[in-house]
C-alpha cells in the first residue's frame, strides 16, 4: 500500500520547513508512522542539538524517517540530509512494504540533498553523516571566504583637487596621496576556463552512450544469471520431489509388508489360541456332562433306596398301627365320659307375687 501523506499534510510541511528555516534553531525533525502498523505518515519529535539528539529517538523496532539540517566542510553551506531509518528489531514485511515509501517521501520533502539508509545507531553517527555529505558535495568552494575577501576589498579613490594642464595637453590632478612606491607585474599562464569549449559534447554524449550500453549488458547478464540459478533451483527441486517420492514409496511398501506380516502372525497366533481353547471348552463340556451324569444316577438310586426302605417299613407295620389307632380312639372316648360333669338339677320356679285362690 502506498504512503499517506495528506492527514497529516500540514503538521509535516511545518515541522520540515521549521528545520529549512535558518531564523529558527530547530535542525532535525523526525517522522514516523501512526500506530506502527499503518501507512499514515506523522510528526514524532523536532530539535535543536544536531545528529546525536535526534538518534537518541530512533526506535530500532520501527520504520522512521528524519530530516537534519547540516553545515557542508566544503562550502559551509546548508544542506538537508533524509536518513531512512529501518530498525534491527522491525518486521521483515513491514520494511519490503516502506521500502515502497521511500521516494515518495523525497519527493514530499523538497529540497533534500542528500538520502542516508541506516539500520543501526553506529549508522547514523555524525562522522556516517558528515561524510555522505562530503561524498554527494559537488564542488570545493568556499562561500563564506569568498564573502570575506569581497569585504575586504576597498575601491579605488578617484583623484581630487582642480586639474592642471601640461604642455602636451595632458591634464594631471594633484593629490595629497603619497605617491605609491614601484610595484613589478608577475607574469602569469592563468587562462579563463571556458567549458562549452573545452569539453567535447559529442565524446560526453559517446561516454555516456557507452556507459548506459554497459549498464544493460550489465543488467541483461545479471538477469540471465538469476534466469539460470531459478532454472537450477526448479530442477534441483523437482529431482529433489522425485527421489523424495521414490523414498516415500519405499517406505510405504516397507511400511505395509510389515504391517501384513504383523496381521497374518496375529490371525495365525489367534487360530492356535482358539483351536486350544475349542479343545479344552470341548473337554470341559465333556466332563461337566460326566458329573452331571454321576449325580443323576446317584441321586437315582438314592430315591429307590429310600423307597425301598419306606415301603418296607409301612408294609411291616401296618396291622400294628391300626390296632393302635384303635386303641387310642377308645381311650379318649372313655376318658371323655369320665371326665364328663353330671347333669344340673332344675329348681321349680315358683313365682311371689300370685295369691292363691
Amino acid at each position: 500500500m502506498s504512503i499517506d501523506l495528506d492527514k497529516n499534510r500540514n503538521a509535516l510541511l511545518a515541522a520540515f520547513n521549521e528545520v529549512l528555516n535558518d531564523k529558527t534553531k530547530t535542525d532535525w525533525a523526525l517522522f514516523g508512522y501512526e500506530g506502527g502498523q499503518s501507512n499514515i505518515l506523522k510528526v514524532v519529535g523536532t530539535g535543536e542539538d544536531g545528529i546525536e539528539e535526534m538518534a537518541e529517538d530512533l526506535n530500532s523496532s520501527k520504520i522512521m524517517y528524519a530530516v537534519i539540517k547540516v553545515t557542508d566542510p566544503n562550502t559551509t553551506r546548508p544542506k538537508v540530509v533524509l536518513v531512512n531509518w529501518q530498525g534491527e528489531g522491525a518486521p521483515t514485511l513491514r520494511k519490503g512494504t516502506c521500502a515502497r515509501h521511500l521516494n515518495d517521501v523525497n519527493k514530499f520533502f523538497r529540497g533534500v540533498h542528500v538520502t542516508v539508509n541506516a539500520r543501526t545507531e553506529e549508522e547514523v553517527e555524525t562522522d556516517v553523516i558528515m561524510a555522505a555529505v562530503l561524498k554527494a558535495s559537488a564542488t570545493t568552494y568556499n562561500f563564506n571566504e569568498r564573502s570575506e575577501m569581497n569585504d575586504k576589498t576597498t575601491p579605488v579613490q578617484k583623484p581630487s583637487g582642480p586639474a592642471v594642464t601640461c604642455g602636451d595637453g595632458f591634464q594631471s590632478y594633484p593629490s595629497k596621496m603619497p605617491k605609491p612606491k614601484m610595484k613589478f607585474d608577475m607574469g602569469t599562464n592563468y587562462k579563463r576556463t571556458n567549458p562549452l569549449a573545452e569539453i567535447n559534447t559529442k565524446s560526453r554524449n559517446q561516454f555516456w552512450e557507452e556507459q548506459e550500453a554497459e549498464e544493460r549488458r550489465r543488467k541483461t547478464e545479471e538477469q540471465q544469471k538469476r534466469d539460470e540459478e531459478l532454472k537450477k533451483l526448479e530442477v534441483e527441486r523437482k529431482q529433489r520431489e522425485i527421489n523424495d517420492a521414490k523414498h516415500r514409496d519405499v517406505l510405504t511398501k516397507e511400511r505395509n509388508a510389515r504391517i501384513l506380516a504383523e496381521r497374518k502372525a496375529e490371525e495365525e497366533a489367534a487360530k492356535r489360541l482358539a483351536s486350544q481353547n475349542d479343545k479344552k471348552w470341548q473337554e470341559d463340556l465333556q466332563s461337566q456332562y460326566q458329573e452331571e451324569q454321576e449325580r443323576t444316577k446317584r441321586a437315582e438310586m438314592m430315591r429307590l433306596e429310600r423307597k425301598k426302605e419306606a415301603e418296607s417299613l409301612i408294609g411291616h407295620r401296618t396291622h400294628s398301627t391300626r390296632a393302635i389307632f384303635e386303641t387310642g380312639s377308645t381311650t379318649s372316648e372313655q376318658n371323655t365320659e369320665l371326665n364328663r360333669p353330671p347333669p344340673r338339677k332344675l329348681k321349680e320356679f315358683k313365682p311371689a307375687n300370685i295369691t292363691e285362690r
